[in-house]
C-alpha cells in the first residue's frame, strides 16, 4: 500500500504545471534532458572512449604499478569503453530521432531498449565496484604490506572482479525483469507490483521470490488497488475543477 501511494504521488507531481500556464513537470524534465544530451551527450562519450582506450595502452606498458592493481585498472578502462560505447546507442534516439522519424518505434521498442539499458546500468555500477577494489588494495598495500603480498594474488583479483560482476547482475535482475514483464501485456501486469516493490526494498529484507510469489497469488488484490487509485484520482480532479 505504501509503495502504491508513493507511486501515485510521483505521478501526480509529474502532471503538475511547472509554473502557471507552463508545461507539466514531466514535459519540462524531458525537454531539459533532450537539450542537455544534444549538447553534451555524444561528444563527451566520444572523447571519453578515446581517453579510456589510451589509458588501456598506458596501463599495459606500465611496469612500476603492482600487477594486481594494473589488472584492475585495465579492466576498469575496458568497462569504461564498453559503458560509453553503449551509452552512445542509448543517447542516439534522444538526439537524432525526432517526431516522424522512421526508426523512432524501433528505438522505443523493448527489444532495443532493454539490452542497452541493462548493459549500461550493469557496466556503470561494475565500474564503481572496481574502484572500490582499487581503494581496498591500496589500503592493504600501505597498511598491511606483508599480508597483501601473501593474500592478494592475481587469481584472487580475478575472483573478486567476477564476483563483483555476478553480484550486481543478481541485484539488478528485479528491475530488468520489471521492465520486461511490464511491456509483455496485461496478462503479466499482476507481477509488476511485486517486482517494483522488490527492486525498491532495503537490502536487509530482500526477498525477490517471496515478493513475486505473493503478487502471483493475489492478482485480484492488485487490480482492486489499481481501480481504487484510478477512482480516487478522478475524484480529486473533479474536486479541483469544481473549486476552480
Amino acid at each position: 500500500m505504501a509503495t502504491n501511494a508513493s507511486a501515485s504521488e510521483n505521478v501526480s507531481w509529474l502532471l503538475k504545471e511547472t509554473w502557471s500556464g507552463g508545461p507539466t513537470t514531466r514535459a519540462f524534465l524531458d525537454y531539459n534532458r533532450s537539450a542537455f544530451l544534444s549538447v553534451f551527450g555524444l561528444p563527451v562519450c566520444a572523447v571519453c572512449v578515446v581517453t579510456s582506450a589510451l589509458s588501456i595502452c598506458l596501463f599495459c606498458c606500465d611496469s612500476t604499478t603492482p600487477r594486481t592493481t594494473r589488472k584492475i585498472l585495465i579492466v576498469t578502462s575496458l568497462v569504461d569503453v564498453q559503458f560509453l560505447f553503449f551509452s552512445m546507442f542509448y543517447l542516439q534516439p534522444f538526439i537524432f530521432c525526432r517526431e516522424g522519424c522512421a526508426w523512432r518505434q524501433f528505438y522505443k521498442s523493448l527489444a532495443y531498449f532493454l539490452p542497452i539499458f541493462a548493459l549500461v546500468d550493469i557496466l556503470e555500477s561494475l565500474r564503481n565496484y572496481l574502484v572500490v577494489l582499487i581503494a581496498v588494495e591500496i589500503f592493504l598495500v600501505v597498511c598491511l604490506p606483508v599480508r597483501n603480498k601473501v593474500g592478494w594474488s592475481g587469481k584472487m583479483t580475478n575472483y573478486l572482479i567476477a564476483a563483483s560482476f555476478g553480484f550486481y547482475v543478481f541485484v539488478r535482475l528485479p528491475l530488468i525483469s520489471h521492465l520486461s514483464i511490464e511491456d509483455a501485456g496485461p496478462e503479466w501486469s499482476r507481477v509488476v507490483p511485486g517486482l517494483y516493490q522488490t527492486d525498491h526494498a532495503d537490502p536487509a529484507d530482500y526477498s525477490p521470490c517471496l515478493q513475486i510469489g505473493r503478487s502471483l497469488k493475489r492478482p485480484d488484490h492488485f487490480r482492486q488497488e489499481q481501480q481504487i487509485g484510478r477512482v480516487r484520482r478522478a475524484r480529486e480532479r473533479e474536486r479541483e475543477s469544481e473549486s476552480e
